[in-house]
């Protein structure tokens, strides 16, 4: 559609970044199973993630991959109770199930939109049983990094952190393991695939084991599947390293300037901010006396479309409620009021000032 404003554009290397990685592929004959782009992609991710010798960067099929092993790495048994913010993306809860456990919704941060360690420790405090959390950096805000290690001390519960969309904006805890996704509407996105991130060996070696069946000497010694990287998504991750530096410049400084403009237009909330964001996507509370549709059919009308990541909201997705899968017991106002009145905006780093000042104007005249 012709001066339309798409709600969400891929920002992915260009074919012809990728062609020297391709011709080693050819060259290499070696197409998956750790192969050497793989192991290069990983290197490079580990130096920009900060270099720690301690710190273990394992590339996986997918972020959803990395959330299943991450909890089959960390819970021994099923049929656990694993926390979780009732205002995540379907994925987070479709991990806990897969992998025998029962998702316990909690509330978020009225401010970030993330479950806390606040927020959790109320929770045990008051007597909740859970035997692992999965906080996620919403809309990729970081999580609490320091917060979450004194919870998983004081309470010895591991925390498994679903960063999705936090790539190099996520600070890599001591004790929790951090999960990113590469899909392609990412920040850094490859297409498909994801990162497992922890500090602790023998869960990395056992994570590794795992996403090739299991073998050791192509023999099976523990449980696993299929969840390599191959060297394609690598040879793309390569060429996707060489401009992140750029890439991320650009979605901060559209950050900055859209949300200073959007702190103009009365009546609306925004998430809370953080130094370290790399934004994912931007989204709006709507005032709670106007309708979400209103603003996103004028919106369109302007040719500038809008989204609702997240939702309908977990609980009211009628795979989880009809097959009673989740526990539900705790109260969520936060989560309900974000459902209720949430909008994603245009965000990728193609827009320019021009496309922010037609996004603004549409918005100050549907909201009057």
């Amino acid at each position: 559609m012709k001066n339309a404003i798409s709600h969400l554009v891929p920002d992915m290397p260009r074919a012809g970044s990728l062609e020297k990685y391709l011709r080693q592929i050819d060259c290499n004959l070696w197409y998956t199973n750790f192969g050497p782009l793989v192991t290069k992609l990983e290197g490079i991710l580990h130096e920009i993630l900060g270099g720690e010798k301690d710190l273990h960067v394992i590339t996986l099929s997918s972020g959803h991959a990395a959330l299943e092993y991450a909890i089959r790495a960390t819970l021994d048994s099923i049929g656990n109770k694993i926390l979780v913010p009732g205002f995540t993306f379907a994925s987070t809860v479709h991990a806990i199930i897969n992998t025998g456990h029962t998702p316990v919704l909690a509330d978020v941060d009225r401010e970030s939109w993330c479950l806390t360690p606040e927020i959790a420790s109320d929770l045990v405090t008051a007597g909740e049983k859970i035997d692992a959390v999965m906080p996620v950096a919403t809309f990729g805000h970081p999580l609490d990094c320091a917060g979450w290690d004194a919870f998983s001390l004081k309470y010895d519960i591991p925390v498994i952190m679903d960063a999705a969309a936090a790539f190099n904006a996520q600070e890599i805890p001591t004790k929790a393991i951090v999960c990113h996704s590469l899909h392609a509407t990412k920040p850094f996105g490859v297409g498909e695939g994801g990162l497992l991130i922890t500090r602790n060996t023998r869960l990395a070696q056992c994570v590794r084991a795992a996403s090739n069946f299991g073998f050791e000497n192509r023999s099976t010694q523990q449980w696993g599947g299929n969840a390599k990287l191959s060297e394609y998504h690598a040879a793309v991750g390569l060429a996707q390293a060489e401009r992140w530096e750029t890439c991320k410049a650009k979605r901060r400084d559209l950050y900055k300037s859209y949300r200073n403009a959007l702190m103009t237009v009365g009546g609306i909330r925004l998430q809370g901010d953080h130094p370290d964001l790399i934004p994912a996507t931007l989204c709006i509370l709507l005032p709670q006396h106007v309708k979400r549709e209103q603003v996103e059919q004028a919106l369109a009308k302007d040719n500038i479309f809008s989204a609702r990541p997240y939702l309908p909201s977990i609980k009211q997705q009628n795979y989880f409620i009809e097959a009673r899968l989740l526990d539900v017991h705790n109260e969520t106002p936060v989560c309900d009021e974000i459902a209720e009145q949430m909008l994603a905006l245009p965000f990728y780093p193609m827009l320019d000032q021009s496309d922010i000042d037609r996004v603004i104007k549409s918005l100050r005249h549907v909201l009057g």
